[in-house]
């Protein structure tokens, strides 16, 4: 058991740190990671204080059938584009050192906004894997319904979520970078146009996310068959994000669009 939550801490963290390598050894700066990082952090806790007066009533109408679980997931896509979309533009527009950014440095601010998304919990994984191999008794101190929820089984299906979350996070990454660069996109030819593409593509993603989340359960968080099939439906945002990022590259992207030139 131990050995598989190394294991996914290890991969979680890899998935990031990859990219980040990779645009290191071409010159990107770190400034452009961590701005992409704080752009995150700022957003999530803007989200977070959002949601907490709307959370009560969210879950009122919840209760009392007044929205089904689909109005849920439209309210959630709606929070995430609004504040992780709405918080790159102000970091795009009033950091200078960050709009005059080139291609390869705007790659990796998407990637550092992505990356506490697997480093927080890579991290998290890796501690709490050491702590198991230490003393294997912790282990007992969980309950059972929390230790199926987060702890991998060590075993052909544990190993398949394993890198089911390995596949998601890698996704998350290509679907950050993308609206990012949409978003740049539209404040360096002032055509908003872009902008208003990257909002609804992360209102779409997060609001499928939440709904597959609604209507599979728990199932998510303990068949491999069902977060596969959650991952094999998302995985069509994550192409179609990838080949999105080829197009600006090609045809959006000018040398004349490269400011810090």
């Amino acid at each position: 058991m131990a050995l598989m939550v190394l294991l996914k801490g290890l991969l979680l963290s890899l998935v990031i740190a990859v990219p980040v390598y990779y645009l290191a050894s071409k010159g990107v700066r770190a400034r452009f990671f961590l701005l992409g990082a704080l752009a995150w952090v700022v957003a999530i806790i803007a989200k977070v204080v959002a949601v907490i007066p709307a959370g009560s009533f969210a879950q009122f109408i919840k209760k009392h059938g007044i929205m089904p679980e689909i109005g849920l997931s439209l309210y959630s896509g709606l929070l995430t584009g609004v504040f992780e979309c709405g918080f790159v533009l102000l970091f795009v527009l009033y950091i200078k050192s960050l709009n005059n950014g080139k291609w390869n440095d705007l790659l990796g601010f998407g990637v550092g906004f992505a990356a506490p998304e697997s480093i927080i919990p890579g991290v998290a994984f890796l501690i709490f894997g050491a702590v198991l191999l230490m003393s294997p008794e912790v282990v007992n101190q969980i309950s059972p319904e929390v230790r199926d929820l987060a702890i991998p089984a060590a075993n052909l299906k544990g190993f398949l979520m394993v890198v089911a979350s390995m596949v998601e996070r890698a996704g998350a990454i290509v679907l950050h970078t993308f609206t990012v660069l949409l978003i740049f996109l539209a404040v360096r030819k002032r055509e908003w146009k872009w902008f208003w593409i990257a909002f609804v593509y992360k209102f779409a993603v997060d609001a499928t996310s939440s709904n597959l989340k609604f209507a599979f359960g728990d199932a998510v968080f303990t068949s491999a068959g069902t977060l596969w099939l959650v991952e094999v439906i998302m995985l069509v945002f994550d192409i179609l994000a990838l080949f999105g990022i080829l197009y600006l590259k090609k045809h959006k992207w000018e040398e004349n669009n490269e400011k810090g030139s």
